[in-house]
């Protein structure tokens, strides 16, 4: 693994941080990017719009291709989080509280069996069948590969960058391999 270190911030940094500091100053094209991730944000959460309600309305608004407006979108995401897991984490914190003085009611009313539904709802709120033992750490680790490649293939490469123009099959000792796609989490 390599540390790479930028010399400045991207335009969308830059955007980014000037959210939180009036005085950095930006380009007309940059405050025109901030504006309409300021709107694409404010769709979402003042108006309650869902993620392709907002790209429509992104691209009435700007008169602006949709490829163009899920852009704006997935920038306002990243400037301000996306909103979509910090509503499922706020949803968790009110129903917890419910819960809780649902649960407390019905202890104070005496009421064993219901005080006993509200704890099952409760728990299956949370996953409370995790166990710390079950984490395979391995896949927590950074891992390190290293690639090494022939005289003969490195020859080869040299000469064909020179032109511009890669064909794997001109190199020496390459075969092709099956794989396999992975979509998602990896099995195992």
């Amino acid at each position: 693994m390599s540390i790479v270190k930028f010399n400045q911030d991207s335009p969308l940094q830059k955007i980014k941080a000037s959210f939180l500091d009036d005085t950095i100053e930006l380009t007309p094209k940059q405050k025109e990017v901030k504006e309409q991730i300021r709107f694409a944000f404010t769709l979402r959460l003042k108006n309650k719009y869902s993620p392709s309600q907002a790209v429509e309305f992104l691209q009435k608004e700007y008169g602006c291709s949709q490829a163009t407006a899920y852009r704006i979108y997935q920038k306002a995401m990243y400037v301000f989080g996306e909103i979509d897991k910090t509503d499922i984490k706020a949803e968790k914190v009110v129903l917890r509280e419910h819960y809780f003085n649902l649960y407390q009611l019905a202890l104070k009313d005496k009421d064993i069996e219901l005080a006993k539904k509200i704890l099952d709802s409760y728990r299956e709120l949370f996953d409370f069948n995790i166990k710390e033992n079950d984490i395979d750490e391995g896949k927590l680790k950074a891992h390190e590969y290293r690639i090494v490649i022939d005289k003969e293939v490195r020859t080869v490469m040299r000469e064909q960058f020179k032109t511009g123009v890669v064909d794997f099959n001109a190199y020496p000792n390459v075969e092709d391999i099956e794989f396999k796609e992975v979509d998602g989490e990896e099995e195992g």
